[in-house]
């Protein structure tokens, strides 16, 4: 009997992300052009710079006082000006009664483990010690469910969100995703961090696009704290552009080296607060190590409407 090596596991390992990867451009090549020519072009900041030519800050109404869900911490302008510097700005406010709503939802609908649609699980508690749920799970999904839950839709039509989407885009938003994401206390080994997009890494969803989240429960550096390396979103290295979302394969020292420790920013705080950020800006969520489970709603605002994205099966090697 012959046993594999680990150096024979690495090749397997590697041989099916290459299948994989060729599949899933196979797939949008065929399905959507626009968005795979988005995907190689959109990696590159001078693409994503080009797209700002002609943009202008817009001259918005004054929004009215009682016609919008959030609050601010400060005025519009800044919260704008932040963006265009350092890729996020958190000071967004959820009140009581929109938290509780959303958890009332989330407490007594099921949701998805690890985001398979053949695994439901129900959350009663974000005490993890009542869950009573296999170990192997890392986080759940309630996918497209969600959308039912009156506040997101509120949230989705918010007058404060929808106008820094469109001052920072330059256009009307387009609504593109939202996701409520619980995430499990538990330790996960390098591939599962990966999977659960807790390596430093960068999304490209658009030319430009924009990311609103909003923490359910309260979230600590210990609750899965989500960070952000400032100022990436315009500047970034060559080679790192080039590897465009592979930029997750690299350690996360190696990135933190090359962009500065300084610049890493850590956003906590209670239930209710929220931030926005460009998704091209490197960043990534932490480990869920204390003793909450973690809620995490977020919703998605970008330039086009591509047929593919967030719209087909998940590929899987045959």
């Amino acid at each position: 009997m012959q046993i594999k090596t680990s150096q024979d596991n690495r090749a397997f390992r590697a041989l099916e992300k290459i299948i994989y990867y060729c599949k899933t451009n196979f797939y949008y090549l065929r399905e959507d052009k626009s968005f795979f020519l988005m995907k190689y072009l959109a990696r590159f900041c001078l693409v994503r710079d080009c797209s700002r030519i002609g943009v202008k800050r817009l001259s918005l109404p004054p929004i009215q006082s009682g016609t919008f869900a959030i609050e601010l911490d400060h005025p519009l302008s800044e919260v704008t000006d932040c963006l265009e510097s350092d890729g996020y700005y958190s000071g967004l406010r959820l009140n009581q009664a929109q938290i509780n709503a959303v958890l009332d939802f989330a407490y007594s609908h099921p949701c998805y483990a690890n985001r398979d649609s053949g695994y439901k699980i129900t959350v009663k508690s974000p005490n993890p010690k009542d869950l009573g749920i296999n170990v192997g799970i890392k986080y759940a999904s309630y996918l497209h469910s969600q959308d039912m839950c009156e506040v997101i839709q509120v949230l989705k039509r918010d007058p404060i969100i929808l106008s820094i989407a469109h001052q920072y885009l330059g256009r009307s938003p387009v609504y593109m995703h939202s996701d409520l994401l619980w995430s499990f206390p538990r330790p996960l080994k390098d591939v599962e961090k990966l999977a659960a997009a807790q390596v430093f890494h960068c999304d490209i969803n658009d030319y430009r696009s924009l990311k609103f989240f909003f923490y359910l429960t309260d979230v600590s550096q210990q609750d899965g704290a989500h960070l952000y390396i400032k100022g990436t979103h315009r500047h970034r290295r060559l080679r790192d552009q080039l590897l465009g979302q592979r930029l997750a394969s690299k350690a996360d020292q190696n990135i933190i080296q090359t962009y500065g420790e300084s610049n890493i920013v850590t956003i906590t705080g209670p239930a209710g607060l929220g931030f926005v950020g460009d998704p091209y800006c490197i960043h990534r969520g932490s480990n869920v190590g204390g003793t909450r489970n973690r809620l995490l709603l977020q919703l998605e605002f970008g330039l086009y409407t591509y047929k593919t994205y967030y719209k087909h099966k998940v590929l899987k090697v045959a």
